[in-house]
């Protein structure tokens, strides 16, 4: 996807000084060959890097700037008439598995765990007769994708609980309805008018497109039905699994950076066709690799907060600071995750072809597995 069409609209002042501050980062760690932000031909992933950073930095603050709350608060605000106590425990439980799922699988993958952690964190407010969760409405959204009885996508649940290869167990009308409904739940968030509930709606939407990836696996199905692939190669993995990374040195040593999740959700779906088509190594691997090993050494965690933040608090500062209006003017033109994952044809049944739903299960088994796997 190219910003080209949006180039020309004003950057609100904080995400530009944001920009400037991360693109300088970028350099400083041996991005001196990338042309971050240039006018004229660039790679889209290039190109949109530095707001990729950002959205991801951002996301990281959000968490610690939104108001927190509690589980029995959350139930009641969403059925007031109900028994609020025996829903807040069955919350309760559910946040502790979906936490624990979530650290097993992080542990298994080298993958992210410091957020889950503390989310399981509970302490005891004012008012709290004993230590409980407080949530904010996105720790809210992150356990419930994990936690069967408080789950709202059909998707989700066929993502995780279910073999989706076999038809028996997983129909292929309940993938079209999933389908349908996920593509409900997108026009939703985007249609959102406040910019607070729009950012909202924006960063779930980036937790469930990084953690299961509907709309990933729907684009890879899409594209090797339409071109008639057979096999679904593992060159598509370097877009969603766990890769280890390296950066070199001037004296042409390879340094291991770690293990990071190839999770670039804005412009991924555009390099499906080059991961089908692009035999490993290639000089699109090549840059995914150089841009993961700059993502890992900017993003990676200090010892409470991303490496950048802790060595420019300048940009922690500003990122902190920055209102809902400015952050979804800001991601409405740099990082639009509604424009990248909505599939006009999805309210549409029709579109699923015997050929694409054979070829979407196959996609959904080889991608997941080579993501659990940490492949």
């Amino acid at each position: 996807m190219s910003n080209s069409n949006k180039s020309n609209e004003e950057i609100p002042s904080a995400f530009q000084t944001a920009e400037d501050i991360v693109i300088k980062y970028l350099y400083s760690l041996d991005g001196h060959n990338l042309q971050f932000n240039l006018p004229g031909p660039s790679e889209p992933l290039v190109e949109h890097f530095p707001a990729h950073i950002i959205f991801w930095l951002y996301k990281d603050v959000y968490y610690e700037t939104i108001g927190r709350t509690t589980t029995g608060k959350i139930v009641h605000s969403q059925n007031p008439d109900i028994d609020t106590d025996s829903q807040r425990r069955t919350l309760d439980r559910n946040i502790k598995q979906a936490v624990t799922r979530k650290l097993a699988e992080a542990s298994r993958t080298g993958g992210p765990s410091d957020y889950y952690k503390y989310i399981a964190q509970k302490s005891k407010g004012e008012g709290d007769i004993a230590p409980v969760y407080h949530l904010t409405p996105l720790d809210y959204c992150a356990v419930k994708e994990y936690s069967p009885s408080t789950r709202n996508l059909s998707i989700i649940d066929l993502l995780i609980n279910k073999n989706i290869s076999s038809s028996k167990k997983v129909s292929n009308q309940a993938i079209i309805d999933a389908y349908r409904e996920y593509y409900d739940y997108i026009q939703k968030g985007s249609s959102q008018s406040d910019p607070c509930l729009w950012i909202n709606a924006l960063i779930d939407l980036s937790s469930l497109e990084s953690q299961t990836a509907p709309g990933f696996l729907y684009a890879t199905a899409k594209y090797a039905a339409t071109n008639i692939f057979k096999d679904i190669p593992d060159n598509i993995c370097i877009l969603h699994s766990y890769i280890p990374v390296y950066h070199s040195t001037p004296d042409t040593r390879f340094i291991p950076d770690g293990r990071v999740e190839s999770r670039f959700l804005y412009d991924r779906v555009n390099y499906i066709k080059s991961a089908f088509r692009c035999q490993a190594p290639s000089p699109f691997s090549f840059l995914i690799i150089q841009l993961l090993s700059l993502q890992i050494r900017t993003l990676a965690r200090g010892r409470e907060k991303p490496i950048i933040l802790e060595r420019i608090p300048e940009l922690n500062h500003c990122l902190m600071q920055v209102s809902c209006s400015d952050a979804a003017a800001y991601f409405r033109q740099k990082y639009n995750l509604f424009e990248t994952y909505t599939f006009q044809e999805l309210a549409d049944q029709s579109s699923w072809t015997p050929a694409l739903l054979k070829t979407y299960r196959k996609v959904a088994i080889t991608l997941s597995c080579s993501y659990h796997s940490g492949r």
